[in-house]
């Protein structure tokens, strides 16, 4: 016998009011989510179908199953026309996950951006909600024949000739969108978010219409749901172009319909911190970030690591030798990959590429490769090149570099390309990131090579994407591609300038106790492929401030002033020294804050007044001792000041004395007064 367990945190779904993403034949959609539920003998997960090519098609053993319930044969061609199976990802998630809620979408094996290109479908699963169990329940108050004939009308997206089957699914339907959050823009531009308990609220209060327009265009779930209300699928409201009022329906009639809209109880707290403008869909976040079981180890030693990969994928860690810098990295390759990668020694993952810096690296030729004219000529590829295409082929796997003794060679030479590629990253117009070229494209023109070298045979259709934007556009930067490089600071290796400091995100690691080494020999063992860590835990969600603040609008105004005014601070405080920060430092801050912000709201938490400032104070702590901190170094006169002030304290007094910045200023304080001279590195 056992006790309960405690209350489960459910799967948090963002309200991806901003999303550009439509559906359409909305009847088809639902008779074939619901057919499928019961095809599959009302079981709470269907992997429905499977891929043909560049395209999908519907499990046959389902197809069967359906025909048989349905009664009709020669039903694949109308099925697989079905938007489940012709349309993206994104709008499918939309539609049945957040505005239906009759369950949980997921893609196999890719994330939801690969289908944006090419007209590329990959096989999808759907994991039923309860909503589903009571369409079911709905409906076998029906009539057998009269049931699946009207599902049969339904599939071919029609009306459905008996007005009973169609007067209670649309019932049920529109109950099902209550809580789901929408979003117009009115022709001064304001955004207004509302719910459809907002549109009876306005019909009720004496206004006889409604305007339903947008001054740009319909996004997110109000774009499905103005189909659905084009297409009747809504018994109280009816739309004539832009103009939405009541339906003469009864039992219950409109009014009385919003009066119980407006006394549902809502369990799940929906709040304005759902209220977000997303222009895609992170499917590995909105599936993994919220399994506690699985993230319990991150959540205490793993968390800075990676809240500082999700801000920016290149990360130095500093410190003395053997304080564990570059098994952090092997330990975070080792909790991530998935089967198909693992060694049979256990020693080395799939997604984990050591590579030793030497002190005669001078330029990118050891890292990139080079052309030579020698041996019939042609480039030569490197490790480190082949490992990036590795990553390009796994797009659901991060992938760990770790540039062990990164600054035995100077820094700024050997990884100048790099960093310049890092810093171009951008989306493109279906929100891909995209960054410039490692490697030009003239180099991937040997088909023997790309063949044998990199492994890049035709086989599926991601594997073809690949090799032809390695032809097309030459090798650029994975999004799930992370560096790691480690550090020593001493007399055999060269100091940071302050572009490479600017460009990575620092931390420091002195080592702990020494007791506590035992006990740790697990961390370097793979998982089973239900226990990996996913890439959702570590993809940078922004690549900019401005997609932060659009995520967060309603605590915009407060980030937009709170954050340069700390900073501005510790300009004056830096003034007349060459550490003051400009905006590069500002962007990651603000990045860094929307990671920490993305934690708190996936694990159910509100930012509230009370609770964005402390998030704040957060954020710029950790980005002084990644960012700003690490610039500092120089003798009494740098810090000095007229009056007898010192530059380090001044900037100490901007933080609380349990903070990290300040702990770690009162050290460079005590060595300025040891030594004369004092700088960020032990």
């Amino acid at each position: 016998m056992r006790y309960p367990n405690q209350i489960r945190q459910r799967r948090k779904i963002d309200a991806l009011t901003g999303i550009k993403s439509s559906l359409d034949k909305i009847r088809s959609v639902i008779a074939f989510v619901y057919l499928l539920y019961v095809a599959n003998e009302r079981k709470p997960f269907v992997r429905y179908s499977v891929s043909t090519g560049s395209k999908i098609s519907i499990d046959s053993k389902l197809l069967e199953a359906i025909e048989n319930l349905i009664g009709h044969k020669g039903l694949g061609t109308i099925i697989n026309n079905n938007p489940l199976i012709t349309n993206q990802y994104e709008p499918l998630y939309v539609g049945v996950t957040l505005l239906m809620k009759l369950g949980y979408l997921k893609m196999e094996g890719k994330q939801s951006t690969a289908e944006r290109t090419g007209g590329i479908r990959f096989p999808k699963q759907l994991y039923f909600a309860n909503n589903t169990l009571v369409l079911d329940l709905i409906l076998r108050g029906i009539q057998e024949d009269v049931r699946y004939t009207s599902l049969f009308e339904w599939l071919q997206n029609k009306v459905a000739t008996n007005s009973d089957f169609e007067d209670r699914v649309c019932m049920f339907l529109s109950t099902c969108t209550i809580f789901t959050q929408f979003k117009l823009r009115d022709n001064t531009n304001n955004e207004l978010f509302f719910q459809t308990e907002g549109i009876y609220a306005a019909l009720r209060g004496g206004y006889n219409d409604v305007i339903y327009s947008d001054s740009h265009e319909f996004v997110g779930p109000t774009r499905i749901y103005n189909n659905v209300l084009r297409e009747g699928l809504e018994p109280w409201i009816e739309i004539n172009k832009s103009v939405l009022s009541f339906s003469g329906k009864s039992n219950p009639d409109a009014e009385s319909m919003g009066a119980m809209i407006s006394t549902t109880l809502d369990i799940h707290n929906v709040n304005n911190d759902a209220l977000v403008t997303d222009d895609g869909i992170d499917e590995e976040d909105k599936d993994e970030i919220t399994s506690e079981s699985d993230f319990s180890p991150v959540q205490s030693l793993y968390r800075p690591f990676i809240t500082a990969i999700k801000s920016k994928p290149f990360l130095l860690l500093a410190g003395i030798s053997g304080t564990g810098k570059s098994r952090i990295v092997r330990e975070l390759a080792f909790m991530t990959c998935p089967e198909k990668m693992q060694d049979e020694d256990g020693t080395t993952p799939g997604n984990y590429c050591m590579i030793e810096v030497k002190p005669n690296w001078h330029d990118s030729t050891e890292l990139l490769g080079y052309y030579s004219s020698f041996n019939g000529g042609g480039y030569r590829f490197t490790k480190f090149d082949r490992f990036v295409v590795k990553a390009w082929l796994n797009p659901d796997v991060p992938f760990f570099v770790c540039l062990d003794e990164m600054n035995l060679a100077p820094v700024e030479q050997y990884f100048a390309e790099f960093l310049s590629v890092l810093e171009t990253r951008s989306r493109d117009n279906e929100g891909n990131v995209v960054t410039g070229t490692l490697v030009d494209k003239q180099y991937f023109k040997d088909d023997t090579k790309m063949t044998e070298y990199f492994g890049l045979v035709n086989g599926d259709d991601w594997t073809i994407k690949v090799r032809s934007d390695l032809v097309n556009k030459g090798l650029t930067l994975p999004p799930n591609l992370i560096v790691i490089g480690t550090v020593n600071m001493d007399d055999t290796t060269y100091q940071f300038s302050r572009k490479v400091i600017d460009r990575a995100m620092t931390i420091e690691m002195n080592g702990g106790e020494l007791s506590q080494m035992f006990g740790n020999s697990n961390s370097l063992k793979y998982r089973s492929d239900e226990d990996v860590v996913k890439l959702g835990m570590f993809k940078a969600p922004y690549i900019n401030a401005d997609e932060v603040i659009e995520r967060y609008q309603s605590q915009a105004n407060i980030i937009k002033e709170k954050l340069p005014e700390k900073l501005e601070a510790i300009n004056t405080a830096l003034k007349d020294t060459p550490f003051q920060v400009s905006y590069r430092v500002l962007n990651e801050l603000v990045i860094y804050l929307g990671a920490l912000m993305d934690e708190a709201t996936a694990k159910g938490e509100t930012i509230d007044d009370d609770a964005l400032p402390t998030l704040i104070n957060q954020a710029m702590d950790q980005i002084t001792l990644m960012k700003i901190l690490p610039r500092i170094e120089g003798d009494e006169d740098m810090f000095r000041r007229s009056g007898g002030t010192n530059v380090l304290k001044t900037l100490q007094s901007l933080f609380s004395e349990d903070s990290d910045s300040y702990k770690k200023l009162r050290e460079m304080i005590d060595r300025l007064d040891r030594t004369g001279f004092t700088r960020f590195w032990p």
